[in-house]
This record gives structure tokens, C-alpha cells and sequence, in this order.
């Protein structure tokens, strides 16, 4: 499987890189390494524009497997707003995407808080 996780600057992202680059996750006894590499959007505006209107975010798609977004100063899930068009179906999938965001979430938020 695989997660983006947007930080909120440079320096934010290249610390948590270092922290992560390599490690397996504990609750996933037999993960492969983490791999970290800079995603094609960059931002929380073009990453929100363009997951707003995706199909992951469809009625067809569990909760658990759509993005997350996260207040950046309390850690607390903010609701992601609704698309503002019609949705096309995509197939269901089978992971643990929503509890290795908020993992990946936790593990930002304290490197970025230790700086």
C-alpha cells in the first residue's frame, strides 16, 4: 500500500524523511521498508483540488480509505468537505490506509514538533 502525506514545509518534509526513510511499521509486523519520495502535487491546495472530485472520495469507497485531512497545530481530523461534482465508481479496496495515515500523521507532527 502506499499513503501521501503533505507536511506543511520543506524542512518539515525533509525531517521526516530522515526519521522514516527505511523503517518498518511495528503495528504491521511484516511491512516492507518505507520508502519516502516527493509526490507529483505539491500542497495542500493542489492536493485537496484535485482528491475533492476523485473517485476515491465516492460512496463506493469505505471511509478508511479515502484522504484525511488533519489540523496541523491539534493533530484532530477535520472533515473532508463534500465533491462539488458527480462521482464515478471505482472498485473497493482491502487495506489499512486510514490508521497508517494517522500514524504517518503522528510521526510528522512529532518531528516537526522536536525542530
Amino acid at each position: 500500500g502506499y499513503s501521501f502525506v503533505n507536511l506543511v514545509s520543506e524542512d518539515a518534509a525533509v525531517a521526516f524523511s530522515q526519521a522514516v526513510q527505511g523503517h518498518r511499521l511495528a503495528a504491521f509486523p511484516h511491512s516492507k521498508a518505507l520508502v519516502v519520495g516527493r509526490g507529483r502535487l505539491q500542497g495542500f491546495e493542489e492536493n485537496f483540488k484535485t482528491f475533492r472530485n476523485s473517485r476515491v472520495m465516492g460512496r463506493s469507497v469505505p471511509p478508511e480509505f479515502q484522504p484525511i485531512i488533519m489540523n496541523p497545530l491539534t493533530g484532530v481530523e477535520v472533515p473532508f468537505p463534500q465533491p462539488t461534482r458527480k462521482l464515478k465508481k471505482t472498485k473497493k479496496v482491502n487495506t489499512q490506509v486510514r490508521t497508517l495515515q494517522k500514524r504517518l500523521y503522528e510521526a510528522a507532527k512529532t518531528i516537526t514538533d522536536d525542530r
